[in-house]
């Protein structure tokens, strides 16, 4: 998929040509979802909230409790993919802040990947904990592979790896894996009911936070 947008400026100053209105505007096509957390040592970031990759936002969410979160996210009835800012080129400036501060860094997302497959690509360069929440995925029974290329997390220009450490962790799930954490499907409607989460869900990220309660984090802030 080819962003229309090469960076947050061109997203939010783009004007509709035949009436000079803004065609992205907050409130209306997307919002920013921020929680200090308390403190700043592992943030957890979906920023392809919402509708734009669906539901990266409520897994983030749910597994941020008491950490620093932070989306993007679309809220159009459609078109919200028009909204997607590669991870290389995101530069909202609250996001970038946030990041900046991080030690550590967990960036969820959704991918095709392949079709009828669950599976998730476990990418960044954070080689501690990477391979930790890899490690949880694999044992609470959900398939995690080596990523492509194109997925792989690798760039030091990603947001992921612009903390403190410079290294961080991206989930890119499929969709049939994405699919399993809601019923009946990944409408907006239906990921911002709580009632319609699935146990897989809830093991997913329950998984992750075993990965990252592996590295003994410390406590407060950070």
């Amino acid at each position: 998929m080819t962003d229309k947008y090469a960076d947050w400026n061109e997203l939010v100053t783009d004007r509709d040509p035949d009436t000079g209105e803004l065609v992205n505007v907050e409130g209306r096509d997307w919002y920013i979802g921020l929680r200090p957390g308390s403190g700043v040592y592992l943030l957890h970031m979906a920023i392809h909230g919402g509708a734009i990759e669906a539901p990266p936002e409520q897994l983030a969410d749910h597994a941020s409790t008491g950490c620093p979160f932070y989306t993007f996210a679309g809220t159009r009835s459609s078109g919200n993919t028009s909204l997607h800012i590669t991870s290389t080129r995101f530069d909202e400036p609250r996001a970038l802040d946030l990041a900046r501060r991080a030690t550590r860094i967990v960036s969820w997302h959704g991918s095709a990947g392949p079709p009828g497959e669950a599976v998730t690509y476990v990418g960044g360069l954070d080689s501690e904990l990477g391979p930790l929440i890899r490690a949880r995925l694999a044992e609470a029974g959900f398939r995690c592979d080596d990523p492509p290329d194109d997925l792989g997390g690798m760039n030091p220009g990603n947001i992921c790896n612009i903390g403190l450490r410079a290294a961080g962790v991206q989930l890119e799930m499929s969709r049939t894996q994405r699919q399993q954490f809601f019923t009946p499907d990944l409408r907006r409607s239906t990921i911002e009911d709580p009632a319609n989460r699935t146990a897989a869900f809830y093991a997913y990220v329950e998984a992750v936070n075993q990965g990252i309660a592996d590295l003994s984090l410390p406590v407060g802030p950070g």
